[in-house]
């Protein structure tokens, strides 16, 4: 598929495996799977501060660690028994630990961090996962900032910051 700007290729399972610039044909994006359709690493290049390599590790179809490219600790996750979507804890590398609260359709609502503090409000999604504050939860005033978009993922909802202004979102097995 061509943007004008950028190529993406996607493998035979439609799974977003490699992004490059159409202009100086740069590689920008690049990510292996399982057999089973699990991503296993995703490399980002020529993308400033998002560059790097991340390794996931899975139980099931949970992602349950991610590690960079230098075998260095970035996040753990935590999940319930119940559902697939049922997000306990987030722990993540100079952040700390951040509690994820579900309503009853497991969504994720909010975010807190040990001592309480709300560290993200309810999100609503897009057609395409374009993540937008619920109208129903306003950020707080004098609260303190809420994760990055990089911080406040979920399994079934990865944010890919290959390209940081095509808001790529990585769905279990597929990039969209």
């Amino acid at each position: 598929m061509d943007d004008g700007r950028l190529i993406y290729k996607y493998d035979a399972w439609n799974r977003l495996v490699l992004v490059r610039s159409k202009e100086d044909d740069i590689t920008v994006h690049a990510a292996e799977f399982y057999g089973d359709g699990r991503r296993s690493f995703k490399t980002v290049t020529n993308a400033g501060q998002y560059d790097g390599t991340e390794v996931y590790y899975h139980d099931g179809q949970q992602i349950i660690a991610v590690y960079d490219g230098s075998a260095n600790w970035v996040s753990e996750f935590i999940h319930g028994t119940r559902y697939i979507d049922e997000h306990i804890m987030v722990r993540v590398k100079d952040k700390g630990e951040l509690y994820y609260h579900q309503d009853a359709n497991w969504n994720v609502v909010a975010m807190t961090d040990m001592a309480g503090h709300r560290r993200a409000n309810r999100r609503r999604h897009g057609r395409v996962g374009s993540c937008k504050q619920h109208r129903s939860c306003p950020a707080i005033r004098g609260s303190t900032p809420g994760p990055t978009r990089r911080d406040h993922r979920d399994h079934k909802r990865v944010w890919d910051h290959s390209v940081p202004d095509l808001r790529l979102v990585h769905l279990r097995g597929r990039s969209v």
